[in-house]
């Protein structure tokens, strides 16, 4: 787990995702590029630097492709692996998004005119920088590769809000990955992988641990935020199962033919809302114990497999009886909103 520093006075930094504004970018020399072959192995170090040396942080005429590197954390599970995927549609869209990040000086200003548009005092306002104690399972990467086959590595550092490459350092006004990962699953879906087939299990055990750990192929290209289902789909297939003699048995089976209303109903199903409460903050009204203490055991539950254009497979998990909860990848388990068990129910009519 990451030490917490704090410098100054923290301002703005929970404005971070309403700032888009782009930034004025001098090409101005910024740190060599280096002979870069394959992504980072190390963490970096300095992750609290205060550097700010002008200019773009990444060279932004040559650039043939963008490798998103996830190096796992050494202190996580040794199960993880190293994941990469390279970009080489829409380049340099991603190589202007880097560059258009802003310098402190030119956050400073977002922000105190994002303050002064609701009216509050920004005389005192000082950005200090803050990293949260959020312990990511890998560390983020993006390696812009160029002709001549050299490349610039930037490590996007979620904790602390930044983007940095040598003594470079811009604050995450828009958001490089999910960008990254969007144009990817837009490559990968023109590649036209294989469909994979859908198939429902005959049958299932009775455990409520079932919505601890629904297949989610899907995760890998989504990010951390955005959607539960963020591509179009090509197949779905709702299975609807009953407790009979000691396990849940599939009882019907159904393929809906309504894709767009599969998609929208499942991503509002994994959504978690939240309330404000009189004392201010936020507080998740979505959540439920259906489905956590292991008793009593799963009398109904329905699953929705889907699969979408980039060839990947998910699958949501709706328990029925005796409480009601819903499960995804995403999140869970969730309170079941109400549009989703009348449609599973036409679903599986026909």
């Amino acid at each position: 787990m990451r030490a917490v520093r704090i410098v100054g006075v923290v301002a703005g930094l929970a404005l971070l995702a309403g700032l888009t504004g782009p930034s004025a970018v001098v090409e101005e020399p910024g740190p060599p590029v280096a002979s870069v072959a394959d992504c980072p192995a190390e963490r970096p170090e300095a992750v609290l630097s205060r550097a700010d040396h002008p200019g773009p942080l990444v060279p932004s005429v040559g650039a043939v492709s963008v490798t998103y590197c996830e190096m796992p954390v050494k202190n996580w599970s040794r199960s993880l692996s190293r994941r990469d995927r390279t970009l080489t549609v829409g380049v340099e869209r991603m190589v202007a998004l880097l560059n258009r990040l802003p310098r402190r000086r030119e956050y400073v200003g977002l922000v105190r005119r994002q303050l002064i548009a609701k009216g509050e005092d920004t005389t005192r306002v000082s950005i200090g920088e803050m990293c949260t104690l959020i312990g990511f399972s890998h560390e983020q990467w993006l390696l812009v590769r160029y002709r001549d086959g050299y490349g610039a590595a930037v490590h996007v550092d979620f904790n602390c809000g930044t983007a940095r490459r040598g003594g470079m350092r811009r604050y995450l006004t828009e958001k490089p990955v999910e960008a990254f990962l969007e144009l990817y699953r837009a490559q990968v879906a023109a590649s036209r992988p294989p469909k994979p087939g859908l198939a429902c299990a005959g049958s299932l055990p009775r455990r409520q641990d079932l919505l601890s750990d629904p297949m989610d192929g899907i995760a890998v290209n989504r990010g951390w935020k955005g959607a539960y289902l963020p591509t179009e789909l090509t197949a779905a297939l709702a299975c609807r199962y009953e407790a009979r003699g000691g396990r849940l048995r599939l009882v019907r089976q159904a393929a809906p033919t309504g894709l767009d209303e599969v998609r929208t109903l499942l991503n509002e199903a994994a959504l978690v809302w939240t309330t404000s409460p009189p004392g201010g903050g936020q507080l998740d009204v979505s959540t439920t114990g259906c489905g956590l203490n292991g008793e009593p055991a799963i009398e109904a539950m329905d699953v929705v497999w889907v699969a979408d254009r980039t060839g990947q497979v998910a699958e949501s998990r709706v328990v029925r009886a005796p409480c009601q909860a819903v499960a995804s990848g995403r999140k869970g388990p969730l309170k079941v909103k109400p549009p989703l068990l009348p449609a599973l129910d036409a679903w599986l009519a026909r």
